[in-house]
């Protein structure tokens, strides 16, 4: 018997062969049940939603989800459910557990072979010589069939940000990989017709939404004087082994005892080159740890690290922007504020929550959180900051939809008064300044100089698309960058293309949009005229999908 699951992991109750072995108690040995719950015979009657889906207002149905879930690979992190008994996919443990089991270990039938190394979400680690030469091997089999073990978002499009989706496509006959459009407008509306998510959008569209006010902090002109002065920086030259982190970190930032933080190592709320961010608790409030890979660094690899703390520590009481708490040496880590729905990245292209979905596809919603965005930006611009790497990964989300911009590793310094900003291309941890090439401003490409705040405008006329549309920028194009190394978006941009603008975007919106990706950085207005623009009541963004 042929049986269909859902993403949840749960049986797909549309099937007439799932609702078969729910009735007959066919392949129970397959399922697990909670350990809290006693094992009792399949209900003699169920009840459906228009949908075939179980309603979950019955005692029966949700007896029967509780017992229905597919058994899943050995995990030593506490897995969290919903109401429903499914899954509770905003826990990290709850994704790596699903990604694990839709994504291919041998033992979930998509074939990739056991010596080839995989990652903890269960995908082929591209970090290794022979996962890379059997990804390779696969794409050029010439299957017309995209493998379950590629990546894909909510809607089931590619998820063209990781290095197995990237590789896979480099070596794929481009021909039977063609972009699909308005795939997240066909997504919505099959979620539509479950009438309960139906539901929560027409009570989230019946709500207030309160718009952010202008704010900036009234000891601005004081921080941009600091963060400009040389007594900021430490004008002292040590060698790796004398090197004094200490020295360079105001004293006011709070020097926090590692052991004062309670961290559960599998709550992980992010991970990249620069190291992992974890959910602890500190001072009974739930904190976020962002921990370097490594626990000793020489000068040169503190630097970014440094950076954050002095931005952050500055600028962080800004609603907008993400406050700093403290940091510890031993190992070294950030202690930042918990920004509770994860990143804007997260939300758009990956979060299934249907009460954070419904919220999302609200217009209104998308403007407050722009909004928050372009004050966040007025302020770093305020002290002279150039944020450097602007995109949805670096902004995080409040529980009231409140956007805060963070991460700050290769933000510049371009006070006027300071002798020691970099005359060339690089930062000053030695690395290229280049933020994310699909997001990046085409003139960094050629120029010897930092970055200026009008690199950060144009990001955010990509960011403003991509918010507006929930499509990742030039996913139409992605095929014909395969190939060309990292910087094949900003070398596409710089001759001139641009992501699409869909056609029903306002005309309003549309104008902006182009301004702020416009080819000139002088043609490119600042973040105080685009919130002067966005900010009246008349100014409406487009609902993601209509009733």
């Amino acid at each position: 018997m042929t049986l269909h699951y859902k993403k949840d992991g749960t049986l797909d109750m549309r099937f007439n062969s799932s609702r078969a072995a729910v009735s007959s108690g066919f392949g129970m040995s397959s399922f697990r049940y909670s350990e809290d719950v006693s094992y009792s015979p399949m209900p003699a009657e169920l009840h459906y939603k228009k949908d075939r889906t179980l309603d979950m207002r019955y005692n029966s149905s949700k007896a029967l989800a509780t017992l229905c879930h597919v058994s899943r690979p050995a995990t030593s992190s506490q897995l969290h459910y919903k109401k429903d008994s499914t899954l509770d996919m905003r826990y990290t443990s709850s994704k790596n557990v699903m990604t694990s089991s839709k994504s291919g270990y041998t033992y979930s039938g998509h074939d990739i072979p056991r010596n080839i190394p995989v990652t903890k979400a269960g995908i082929p680690d591209m970090r290794t010589t022979a996962a890379k030469e059997w990804v390779k091997e696969q794409a050029r089999m010439g299957m017309n069939d995209i493998p379950s073990w590629i990546p894909r978002t909510k809607d089931n499009s590619l998820d063209l940000t990781k290095a197995v989706t990237q590789e896979y496509l480099k070596c794929k006959d481009k021909t039977s990989t063609n972009y699909v459009s308005d795939q997240r407008l066909a997504y919505y509306c099959q979620k539509l017709e479950d009438m309960l998510f139906r539901k929560l959008i027409e009570d989230a569209r019946r709500e207030h939404v309160d718009m952010p006010e202008y704010e900036i902090l009234p000891e601005t002109n004081e921080i941009q004087r600091q963060l400009s002065s040389r007594s900021i920086r430490s004008s002292i030259r040590y060698e790796d082994d004398d090197y004094d982190i200490c020295s360079e970190i105001p004293e006011s930032v709070t020097l926090i005892n590692y052991r004062d933080l309670k961290i559960n190592s599998e709550d992980k709320l992010g991970q990249g080159s620069f190291g992992i961010v974890y959910k602890g608790i500190w001072k009974n409030q739930t904190v976020a740890v962002k921990q370097l890979h490594l626990n000793k660094l020489t000068r040169q690899e503190n630097n970014p690290f440094v950076k954050e703390i002095k931005i952050m520590s500055k600028l962080g009481k800004h609603p907008n922007l993400v406050y700093l708490h403290g940091y510890t040496l031993d190992p070294l880590c950030l202690v930042m504020e918990y920004v509770e729905l994860g990143s804007l990245n997260y939300l758009l292209h990956y979060c299934e929550d249907s009460e954070i979905e419904a919220k999302i596809t609200d217009g209104r919603i998308k403007k407050k959180l722009i909004l928050g965005i372009i004050l966040g930006m007025i302020q770093l611009h305020a002290v002279n900051i150039v944020h450097g790497d602007l995109k949805p990964q670096n902004v995080l989300v409040s529980r009231d939809y409140t956007a805060k911009v963070t991460d700050f590793g290769l933000a510049t310094l371009r006070a006027k008064t300071s002798s020691s900003i970099a005359s060339s291309m690089t930062s000053d941890d030695g690395a290229t300044i280049c933020g994310t090439a699909g997001y990046m401003a085409p003139e960094l490409l050629s120029s010897t100089k930092p970055p200026e705040y009008s690199s950060d405008v144009y990001s955010f006329g990509i960011l403003l698309n991509e918010v507006i549309h929930e499509e990742e920028p030039y996913s139409d194009q992605y095929l014909n960058f395969a190939g060309r190394e990292a910087f094949g978006a900003a070398n596409y941009a710089q001759s001139g293309k641009r992501p699409n603008i869909k056609l029903g975007t306002p005309p309003c919106l549309k104008n902006l949009i182009e301004k702020c990706w416009h080819a000139y950085a002088q043609g490119r207005p600042s973040f105080k005229q685009i919130y002067q623009d966005l900010k009246p009541d008349h100014i409406k963004f487009p609902n993601s999908i209509d009733l």
